[in-house]
């Protein structure tokens, strides 16, 4: 994972609200036709045909956004059990995992209040105490959920 800011520097993950190292996990692997690959969550989102996708909902043909804005197109979509399940999150919403420009949010909620949830924490830094992430995810219950896209 490398976070990137909006300049292409480097940006700092502040938290993370999922860290689980052990866990197995159903994940989908989209494969390029540049040979590149990358493994996530279906609820996460990546940029897909210049707009925020669920992972679940991109199709073999759709184009990724690469971390230096280049597109390539999907050539093959999986599901597969991986160890661990992470979310960081940057002040910026915004990573390259794997050479792929991604957010930080998911469908748990949407990301316009995903945003809005989690700016209280970017203005407090770094380290920020899991009973302060643990209250943030008691408030999202029962909140809609995210589109498949943005």
């Amino acid at each position: 994972v490398v976070a990137v800011g909006k300049g292409g520097e480097g940006a700092e993950v502040f938290m993370f609200s999922h860290r689980d190292r052990v866990g197995m996990y159903p994940m989908t692997r989209l494969r390029t036709e540049d040979g590149g690959a990358i493994a996530l969550s279906g609820s996460h989102y990546i940029f897909a045909n210049g707009k925020l996708t669920a992972a679940r909902y991109v199709k073999v043909g759709d184009e990724l956004e690469r971390g230096d804005g280049e597109m390539v197109a999907v050539v093959a979509k999986e599901r597969v059990m991986m160890r661990g399940l992470f979310n960081p999150h940057t002040r910026e919403d915004v990573m390259v995992v794997d050479g792929f420009k991604v957010s930080c949010f998911t469908t748990s909620v949407p990301p316009a209040l995903a945003r809005a949830l989690l700016w209280p924490m970017k203005l407090v830094g770094f380290g920020v105490p899991e009973a302060v992430i643990d209250a943030v995810r008691w408030m999202t219950v029962g909140i809609p959920r995210g589109r498949e896209t943005y």
